[in-house]
């Protein structure tokens, strides 16, 4: 497996499932984050919110096109869980087990990222700042060679009055020391993400020298897992156009 694949397709697997159980106000988890003012996500860059404390995830996510010269599908997973105090009062943690491919031996290759996020405005707009660590400790041949990389990112939960009344937005700004050319030098991001109903979102982001725009359900009958959908490199800027689609589920209260 090409090592453009590591970061780039398991880094959107990072993204949406912290978009989704990110915070709307008062440390809230996707279950609160799924009331009448809308659903949220942002896909493919990272968020300034973590897990809440005891909260565990499991994301697996198909692209129709490996990333780089690399042909045909594959697939990836992430584990995470979410750990320390609350990000609205003192920090919140999260850690990722990153497994960058299915396409071999499950589990044979991968990596770790670590977040820690605080909530920095009580007052207005809620704003959340996080730094992040990735690709720690990576294991196996795609993985072990690659060095450590750091996000810094701050993320705004704006609301927009409707005639349905106040719909939220998500907004991440940030930069990172691997972020353009297919991850080997720094760069900045940005993106938006905007709650339609309470089941439905979408979001359009720019991570460093490719956009991503993508969509996000989650049932409301069907507590605790999201569907998602997104085209990365939608202009083909990089030439790596690529389909990503997932499914996360969630575990509240693990510990």
């Amino acid at each position: 497996m090409a090592r453009l694949l590591i970061g780039q397709f398991t880094r959107i697997a990072g993204a949406l499932v912290i978009a989704v159980v990110g915070t709307i106000g008062a440390g809230v988890g996707k279950a609160e984050a799924q009331s009448e003012v809308g659903h949220l996500t942002l896909l493919g860059i990272p968020s300034a919110t973590v897990a809440p404390h005891g909260l565990a995830f499991v994301s697996l996510l198909y692209t129709n096109q490996r990333p780089g010269p690399a042909t045909g599908s594959d697939a990836s997973l992430s584990f995470g869980v979410g750990f320390g105090g609350d990000a609205t009062r003192t920090v919140g943690v999260q850690l990722t087990a990153e497994v960058t491919s299915t396409t071999n031996k499950l589990g044979d290759s991968g990596y770790f990222d670590l977040k820690v996020s605080r909530r920095i405005s009580n007052a207005g707009v809620p704003t959340y700042l996080a730094v992040g660590a990735r690709r720690l400790g990576g294991w196996g041949g795609n993985a072990a060679g690659l060095k450590p990389a750091g996000d810094l990112t701050l993320t705004f939960f704006p609301f927009i009055d409707t005639p349905r009344g106040p719909s939220p937005m998500m907004i991440s700004v940030g930069a990172g020391t691997h972020v353009r050319a297919n991850q080997t030098k720094p760069g900045a991001y940005a993106g938006i993400g905007y709650g339609f109903t309470p089941s439905l979102a979408a979001s359009v982001a720019w991570y460093g020298d490719h956009g991503i725009i993508g969509v996000s359900y989650a049932p409301r009958n069907l507590k605790n897992i999201q569907f998602s959908a997104a085209v990365v490199d939608v202009f083909n800027d990089t030439n790596d156009r690529r389909a990503v689609f997932g499914v996360n589920l969630l575990f509240p209260k693990v510990f």
